[in-house]
Parts: C-alpha cells; structure tokens; sequence
C-alpha cells in the first residue's frame, strides 16, 4: 500500500489476536481499490481483513503514531459481507461449530478460507483436533489446507466418513475374536534375555577393572561384535512367514535387535568402510564390498541385500519388522536394494522395499514395494515418479589406497583413545580417594578432553569445505572432508554428552571452528552441528534449533556426487524436532519449521513463515509474534559450565558409590526407584545444581539401563511408574519414544516401531507449553513418526506415519 502514489502512510495492526487490520492514510482512495492491490501482491493469509481510511494519523509529542488513539475496528460486518454463511448440510453444520470455536468467530461464513478468518496457528491445529475428534478420525493437516474453507472441507471428508463406517464395522465384528487370541507376553524369557543382555555388557567390563588394564578395553568391541554374529548366526530366520507377536521367534528377533542396538556405538566407527560391509555379511546380509552404508538403524541385519556402488546415508531405516494388528502377528521382509543406488538421510525402508539399479531417494523419504530403475523418489512412496533425466554414476568404488587410508585414520583414531586413556590412568593412579570419586573425576576429566581433542582435530586435521565443492564418493577429497569428520563425531559422542541441550558453550565452540553465529542462539544437540562443515554454517540473532535436528551434510547430484554448500538461517528462526536442512537452504527471519519436515535450497522462506512437510510447504498463517519478555517461566534457563562439569562429577560419583555398597542388582534397582521418585515430585525440586544432578541421573539411567529393557513389559512397568497411563499387549522399542510421561494415555495393543516418538511439549518461540496426548487402542506407529502436541488423540486402526502439528 505505500507503493501506491495516493497513500501517504500506513500501518497494520493485529486486533484481538484474530484480525488484520490496516489504517491507511489518504485523500480519495476506494477501500475496493486497496484490497485488489493487497490480493494482487500478498498471500491471502497477509491481507488484511479490514481497512480503516484516515485523513492524519494520530502522533504524539515525539511526532510518532500514537496506536492508543486509532478508532477501533467494527468486525461484526466481516461475517455479514460474506454469502453463503448458512450451512446446507449437517457436516456443514458441525464444521462451522468447529470453525467457530476454534477461530473465536460466531457463525463463520461457510464458503471463506480460515486464512481470511484471522488466527494463528495454533487455531489451525485446535480445528484439526476438534474435527479428528468429533467427525473424522482420518483427517490431517494436509487436508484442512487443502480444503480451507468449510463447503470444501466437507465435500473432502465426506468420503472419508464411508470408509471409517465400513472399517470400523469390520473392527467391531473382530473385537471380541481379537480379545480371545491375543498373545501374552513373557515376564520369564523377557527376564532372562534382560539378565544375559546385562551381563555380556558388564562382566567383561568388570574384568578389565579388576585386572588394572586399560588397554584390555579395545578388546571390548571386538568381543560384543563377534558375540553378536554368534547370536544371529544361532537365533536369526528368513522365513517370511507371519507370526504371534510374543511368540518364541518374536523373542529371538527381540533378543538380537538389542544385541545389535547395544553394539551401534562400536559400529560408528566402521561405517562406510569395507569393514562394516564384512561385519554384515558375517552376519548374514548379502551385501556388496563396495557398497557405502553409513547407518546402523536396522531390525534384521540379516535381511539385508544390498548390491554394488549404492550409497546410503546416515540416519536411513531398515524397518524389516511389520506388526500386523488384525490377527495380531509380526513379520520380517527382507529389504532389496540395487547397484548405484543414493538414499538419503532419514529415509525410511519398510515393508520388503524392493528398489532396483539407478534409483535417487532424497532425504526423508519413505519406501516399500517394488520400485523401478532410474526412479527420483521425493516424499512418501506413493509421489514416487520416474525421470527422463538421464543419470550417469561416476565410479563409486574404492581404491586400495582408499581402503588403507580409511584403516590408517581408524587405527590413529585408537591411538588418540589410547593415549587419553593412559592419561585418565595416571591420575587414577595417583589420586588417593575413594574408588567412586576417582572414577567419577576420571570420567569427568575423560569428556572434557575427549570434547577439546575431538574440536581440533576437526578444526586442523579435517579443516573446512568451500561452497559449491562436489565430492565423488570415490575421491580423495570426499574421505578427507565428509567420511573423516563423521568417524571423529561419533567416535567422541559420548564425550559431549557433558554438556547440556542448549548450553552457551555451543556457539563458541562452532564459531571457532568458522561458523558465523550470531548472539543469542540456543542449539539443542552440537553433533550435528559438528557433522556439518562448520564454516558454511551462518545462523544469525536468535536462532533456536530443538532436538534431532539433522543438518544433512551433502546434496546428492544426478551423476550421484556429493555436493556442499551454505546454510543460512535467519534471525529467530525455530526448527523443529527432527527436520532436516539441506545444503543450500536459506530462510528468512522468523520461520519456523515444523518436526520432521525437510528444508532444502528450493525451499523459498519470507518473514514469518511457518513450514511443514517433505518436502517443505508454507502454511497459510504466519509466526506469531515473537515474545519480547525474558522472564517467563516457561522460558530456557542458562546453566553456568561449571554447574554442567560439577553436576556430572556428582551424579557420577552417586551413581559409583551405589554400585559399590549394593552390587549390580542393588544399583539397577535404586537407581530406577530414584528416577521414578524424582520425576514424580520434580516439581518440588527447586534448586538448580540438584536439578541438574538428577537430570544426569536420569541421563544415565537412559543410557546404560534403559537400552537393555527395550520392547519389553518391563519398559512398560517402567513407563507406568513415571506416571504414564498405559494398557496391555504394548510394544514400545525404546525408552526414547515416549516423553512428558505424566501427560500420555496409550490403550491396548498399540504398537511402536523403530524411531517412533510421542511427545507432550512445545517450545516454540522458547516458551515451554505442554498438554495431553492419547493413542487409542490398536494404533501402529510406523518408523520415524511423531505423535506431537495438540493432535488430541488418535481412534483410527490404522497405520501411523507422520503426524505433525506443531513445532
């Protein structure tokens, strides 16, 4: 409006949280002629719902606009102005009770967008859980912004509603067979499998203490990986046949998927490597050598079968296990991939996918059934299309140079472990304390160290990208600059693991490593950070990143190179859980983007978008206003470093000193009890530095306990002692899938796969907001699905894939 010659000022103001209201000041302009201006440049979510034409503005002393003094807006004639505002149908009806309820606005008309009704996201997300709730158990966002206005969300879910009458028919006449064959679980073998589980963990380590040997702890990974082979070599089985969930085979899949789970951090260090490609053929994959396989999240490793020159990234699920929740069985498939195949981070491979030579999956794609060669697959499966792009692969194979260089690397890498541990030793040896606090300090002393080692030798041994660089898979360069940064990542994970989500230690550490970071950024999680080539890293003022963001490192070409490049996020950008950014991403200030959606260099961001999906689409509302207060109490808490080292000191030596007085059994017990108590009465904890010494607790107890107990009833007790409200027949993976305990209510006979979550809580904009969320019974979450905060709960029996609402 003030390009236009007749209006001398103007300004847009946003009445009662729901309107946009625009006060314009000028001499002889049609309030018709401004609106068509304003459709013509703006999205509809941007124009304003009223305008407001003025002869001065008011100002005060200071010569500024004085907003106290602008007439109010009159809006009862908004509704009014519009036709059709009278429903035909009871569907109609019962939308526009929603609408009006979520949007604050009596009688809402009928045939308007919700974007020209004011509000803000949080309206949008309260309407799709009103209408999952009171009409369509089906429904999802993707729907509602497709259909913005209530004639076109009902003619939208009125098909829907057939097949929900239909399924649910064929549900109730099942309902009392399914409540007759339903399996049991096994409180004896699931006890036993835990209590062997444990010990092939803690009596070797227990024998390295008593001899006095530190270097006897590189033989610890060669033992749990051989032991592994061993077991899938005894309990695994092929046959794809459907099974009883609980069933003797079901244990023997269970048994080795914790195995596998407790080994990842060890085969961290060999991925992408000829010798990660041998470790899976011992145990049982048919898997090329010269295939390059960069994760470890996998069900059945032996389902495997995996050709020559394929590519595939960090993060990648092979979900070979399929629950079936009619007849209440599982099933392993087998999963296939061809020769010069690129899979890109987070893609997820179910249900016996079958792709065959030549074929692009890009990141956060999910993939089942056959699919053909020289296929983009882009999003879920069913967007998959062929291309006539013609893709040509460079030679993906290793040289033996190549392969001496990566077992060079590996083995100095050992070296630097070793001399860390001969230092840790020395002090160990001089120091005359109490077992448990030398221990604690040496631990203590290990992470600070590890972190400093692990910084420079990404800073002066791997060194930064330049913008714009490809990398040939098979080049000196790309095992130089991407394989050798992500060995030195996750080889010293466990050492940032000192550090708090968010700490202020965070940006420093990336600026000096050539990030450009502004003041005020908050990051959940540096490993993926680190992975990135920091010097193409430019986040700007106020830059929020929450948990299991994925900074994807590379770009993959049609020729199937690797291609690098800036990332830059603008001022109070938030991402969300678990999205995914992509070299060349660029987003404007205030954007947020949403879980598990992916950002790439054609997503195209203006100020106060909000994104969702993969790939990435805007939404028809903007950001809400930033909050300016800094004082609330939902808000994030800076921890001094000191508080961080000195409260894993602590937690440590707690921790040893229990295991010492009680043994094993005593120390797996107390330490589980006091999580449970803690959590229970965490509100009465009101000091920081307890705070966080229980927060490691707890933080240990996830890591060193909780893995062992995975997809099994005594995950489930555990759960329900926290304070979650949970049924029968669940199946739960990890202790990870769940958190905000107190707040979830999951019914009989769900089931979770692999990297599944459900979360109770928000942060956007840095304000912490919780509230419930329930599965009803017999619901399957599929892998790398989120369960999120304002979904309401879920009826469907139906397979879940991603549900996102808001970041």
């Amino acid at each position: 409006m003030n390009t236009s010659s007749l209006v001398s000022a103007c300004t847009v103001i946003k009445w009662n949280e729901q309107h946009l209201v625009a006060y314009v000041q000028c001499i002889d302009v049609n309030e018709e002629l401004l609106l068509q201006q304003c459709r013509s440049n703006l999205p509809s979510y941007m124009v304003p719902s009223k305008f407001i034409l003025l002869e001065r503005f008011p100002l005060n002393p200071n010569g500024k606009l004085d907003r106290k003094y602008l007439p109010q807006p009159e809006f009862s004639s908004l509704t009014t102005d519009h036709n059709a505002s009278v429903p035909s149908t009871t569907l109609e009806q019962q939308l526009q009770d929603i609408f009006s309820q979520a949007f604050h606005i009596e009688s809402p008309p009928i045939e308007v967008p919700f974007g020209q009704l004011g509000g803000t996201s949080l309206n949008a997300i309260l309407a799709l859980t009103l209408i999952r709730q009171q009409i369509c158990t089906n429904a999802d966002i993707l729907l509602l912004f497709s259909n913005p206005s209530i004639r076109q969300l009902a003619k939208a879910i009125e098909p829907l509603l057939i097949v929900n009458e239909s399924q649910n028919t064929i549900i109730t006449s099942k309902q009392y067979n399914e409540t007759h064959i339903r399996s049991l679980p096994s409180p004896l073998i699931e006890s036993v499998g835990i209590i062997l589980l444990i010990c092939q963990w803690v009596l070797p380590i227990i024998i390295i203490i008593n001899q006095c040997q530190p270097f006897l702890f590189l033989i610890l990974p060669i033992f749990h990986l051989v032991l592994y082979i061993f077991c899938s070599r005894l309990f695994s089985f092929k046959n794809n046949k459907p099974d009883n969930i609980f069933s003797w085979n079901y244990y023997r899949w269970w048994f080795l998927d914790r195995l596998w789970n407790n080994n990842r951090f060890w085969l961290q260090h060999i991925i992408g490597t000829p010798l990660y490609n041998n470790y899976l053929r011992l145990c049982g994959a048919d898997v090329s050598l010269d295939a390059h396989i960069y994760s470890t999240s996998m069900d059945a490793p032996w389902l495997l079968d995996i050709d020559d020159g394929s590519w595939i990234a960090g993060q990648t699920v092979f979900n070979c296990l399929h629950f079936n929740n009619d007849n209440n069985t599982f099933q392993l498939y087998p999963i296939r991939i061809g020769s010069n195949c690129s899979i890109g981070a987070r893609t997820i491979l179910y249900d016996g996918a079958n792709i065959e030579n030549n074929v692009i999956v890009q990141p956060m794609s999910s993939v089942n059934g056959f699919v053909a060669s020289q296929t983009i697959i882009d999003g879920d499966d069913d967007k998959s299309s062929s291309t006539n792009t013609f893709m040509t692969y460079n030679n993906r194979s290793l040289s033996i140079w190549h392969k001496i260089f990566q077992v060079i690397a590996l083995c100095s890498l050992i070296c630097v472990h070793c001399i860390l541990l001969i230092i840790i030793y020395k002090v160990y040896s001089i120091v005359q304390v109490p077992l448990p606090i030398i221990i604690a300090f040496c631990w203590t002393l290990w992470s600070i160290l590890g972190c400093f080692i692990s910084i420079s030798l990404l800073k002066f041994i791997v060194g930064s990208c330049t913008a714009g660089e490809i990398y040939p898979i098979g080049s000196w360069s790309y095992l130089h600059k991407l394989w050798l940064r992500q060995l030195v990542v996750s080889s010293f994970h466990h050492a940032w693991l000192l550090l708090n989500s968010y700490d202020h230690i965070y940006p420093i550490v990336l600026r000096w490593l050539g990030a450009h970071i502004e003041d005020n950024v908050k990051i959940s999680e540096i490993d993926t950070f680190l992975s990135y080539p920091t010097n193409l890293l430019h986040f700007k003022t106020g830059v929020t990143t929450f948990g299991s963001v994925l900074l994807v490192p590379t770009e993959l070409t049609l020729s199937g190179d690797h291609c690098v490049d800036h990332i830059t996020l603008g001022s109070y950008t938030n991402l969300g859980n678990g999205c995914s950014i992509l070299p060349g991403s660029h987003l404007a200030s205030e954007t947020i983007i949403g879980n598990l959606t992916r950002v790439s260099r054609e997503t195209n961001s203006n100020t106060g978008d909000i994104f969702i999906g993969a790939p990435a689409s805007v939404m028809p509302f903007k950001m809400p206003l930033r909050l300016t207060t800094t004082t609330s109490a939902g808000q994030m808490k800076i921890i001094p470093t000191w508080h961080t080292c000195f409260s894993h000191f602590i937690s440590k030596s707690l921790l040893l000193t229990i295991y010492s007085l009680t043994g094993i059994v005593g120390m797996l017990s107390i330490h589980t009890i006091l999580i449970c108590i803690s959590y229970r009465y965490r509100s009465h904890i009101r000091y920081p530095i307890l705070q966080q010494i229980i927060s490691r607790l707890r933080q240990d107890h996830q890591q060193f306990i909780c893995p062992f107990l995975g997809n099994t009833q005594w995950l489930i007790i555990l759960f329900r002692a926290l304070g979650a409200h949970i049924g029968e027949g669940i199946v739960i993976p990890n202790f990870s899938c769940l958190s905000d305990y107190h707040l979830i209510t999951i019914e009989n006979d769900v089931r979770l796969n692999m990297h599944a979550n459900i979360q109770c809580h928000s942060f956007e904009q840095r304000v912490l907001q919780l509230d419930s969320v329930t599965i009803k019974s017999s619901c399957i979450l599929m892998s790398g699905s989120l369960k999120n905060l304002f979904c309401g709960y879920t009826t469907a029996k139906h397979r879940l894939t991603l549900i996102v609402t808001k970041p």
